[in-house]
């Protein structure tokens, strides 16, 4: 009898050990355990985080184009989620203000998911790049979270990567005046990592310094936060990266897009 307990142990101990053999990442796709280790995987996840900024899944989303049709300014004549928020015929159960919400909040995921990496892995990344892929995930996050408050006013404040669901439900609505104050920050910190402008083609249309403050400034003037307005307006109007639109009435007429406007604002 004993030996055959013995035996029974020692298998069971055999098994135990090598269960470390048997757990496997996933060999044919990327993984968060075995993925950021270069500053190309870096790189993407930080373009990633664009994502959301115009185009939704599914929903060709003209933000800030489509808020106006719910306003004075406009109407629209087409049954949509936007006509019923006009008519006051909306709930929290609209698509529309979903959408708004968890693509805003996915986006601001993917920014702290991001910030996390660069930190850890920056050894793999020059200085350049470094503060470049920071600095867009500082933007970015900013962007995201100037959308929600502009929308619901208090709203969660989640700055670091949520790892189970049940962290998720730890998180209550915090006021608007913190979540700006957290805004205004990020923007700064961006401001203060990004360039003028880039001369890689692949790195133009991404955030840059102007890009920062204008946003900063947009933010600011929303919520009467006047000194913060006129600093950050006046480094995007000192910088001498930008200048006025020449022509204001073909502003908006596509006989004022020529070669040399394009190739200027570009």
């Amino acid at each position: 009898m004993k030996k055959y307990i013995y035996i029974i142990l020692t298998a069971l101990t055999i098994l135990t050990n090598s269960c470390d053999l048997l757990d496997k990442n996933p060999l044919d796709s990327p993984n968060q355990a075995t993925f950021w280790n270069n500053a190309t995987e870096i790189d993407g996840g930080v373009v990633a985080c664009y994502r959301f900024l115009i185009e939704y899944p599914n929903v060709q989303y003209t933000f800030p184009i489509v808020p106006d049709l719910m306003t004075d300014i406009g109407f629209p004549r087409q049954e949509s989620d936007a006509k019923k928020i006009a008519q006051g015929q909306h709930d929290s159960n609209l698509s529309y203000i979903y959408q708004v919400w968890s693509f805003a909040y996915q986006g601001v995921g993917r920014c702290n998911l991001m910030l996390q990496t660069i930190e850890s892995k920056s050894s793999v990344l020059t200085q350049d790049q470094y503060n470049q892929y920071k600095g867009e995930c500082h933007f970015l996050r900013a962007f995201y979270y100037s959308r929600l408050i502009s929308y619901f006013g208090d709203v969660p404040l989640v700055l670091k990567p949520i790892e189970t669901v049940g962290d998720a439900s730890k998180f209550v609505r915090e006021s608007k005046e913190v979540v700006l104050d957290t805004i205004l920050s990020d923007f700064t910190i961006a401001a203060a990592l990004l360039k003028d402008k880039y001369t890689v083609a692949t790195s133009i249309g991404r955030a840059t310094k102007g890009a920062a403050n204008a946003y900063k400034a947009r933010i600011a003037l929303y919520n009467e936060k006047w000194d913060a307005a006129i600093e950050a307006s006046q480094v995007v109007i000192s910088s001498g990266v930008y200048d006025l639109y020449p022509q204001y009435g073909n502003l908006f007429m596509a006989s004022g897009l020529t070669d040399a406007t394009i190739k200027k604002l570009s």
